[in-house]
């Protein structure tokens, strides 16, 4: 199980690879990302997450003072001591079962399991695409659909490792470009959530099934005995359950709850 989260870890770095182009102009023209405007007379100055109640109005009054002008992009959510405890408390469980997997995990099996259980998975992550558009589609659903197309992603991680161990390079192009579109389909159904309802509500629900699914089906599917491992598997499920838990505490923070009452109340 180390080998897929060590991949999944890379896949995280390289999803966020285009973040340092401002800065790094060799990153901007590997990716051909602008770094300066067409008005050569002038730069554009943006300022992410916020509004914080003292370091907003600091920065606005010292535009103001200037006349310039900027672009805000405001999250919207103010992050407190339960929301802290909840992010600690997840960090802890994955490291738990990082700590805990089995350092030689099995082959994972090619039979009929592995394929209905993809199958399934990758289903869940179309469907929000097969009901109508996005829309239309409830925010559960997208959820469901982002959640499953993470899980599977991190799943297949290990199945893409064997492939490439084996030096099966054309398996693990075609498994890489399916799981790509899968991973595509998942962010924007994210993307889409995210518009409707807070961040706070989405992410850890998300977050919970990319890490509950790949370990829930690795001694399901996988070819992964948790016989050899603490307690015969009873630290890794404790440790998914403190996951879950952490998941739970985030989602249901007075934070959470303000913001989306708030939204609705727009509505």
């Amino acid at each position: 199980m180390r080998k897929p989260l060590l991949i999944a870890a890379a896949l995280g770095v390289a999803w966020a690879s285009p973040a340092p182009a401002p800065i790094a102009p060799p990153i901007a023209q590997t990716l051909r990302l602008p770094r300066r405007t067409s008005d050569r007379s002038g730069v554009a100055v943006t300022f992410d997450d916020g509004p914080h109640p003292r370091g907003t109005p600091a920065v606005l009054e010292a535009l103001r003072e200037e006349g310039a002008h900027a672009t805000f992009f405001l999250v919207g959510e103010q992050i407190g001591q339960r929301e802290i405890a909840a992010v600690v408390t997840i960090i802890a469980g994955v490291a738990v079962i990082a700590s805990a997997a089995p350092s030689q995990p099995g082959e994972i099996p090619r039979d009929a399991g592995l394929v209905i259980t993809l199958g399934m998975l990758a289903a869940l992550a179309i469907l929000p695409y097969a009901v109508g558009t996005l829309v239309r589609c409830p925010t559960a659903l997208l959820v469901i659909g982002a959640g499953a197309a993470d899980g599977l992603a991190a799943f297949v991680a290990k199945l893409i490792a064997e492939h490439a161990s084996a030096g099966r390079w054309l398996a693990v192009t075609a498994w890489t470009a399916g799981v790509a579109a899968v991973v595509i389909l998942g962010v924007i159904s994210e993307s889409t959530a995210l518009q409707r309802v807070a961040a706070t509500r989405v992410a850890p629900s998300v977050l919970a099934m990319q890490i509950a699914i790949p370990v829930l089906l690795a001694p399901l599917v996988g070819g992964e005995s948790w016989g050899g491992t603490p307690l015969n598997g009873a630290v890794l499920g404790a440790a998914l359950g403190i996951v879950v838990a952490g998941v739970g505490m985030l989602a249901s923070s007075p934070v959470v709850a303000g913001v989306v009452a708030e939204q609705h109340g727009e509505h």
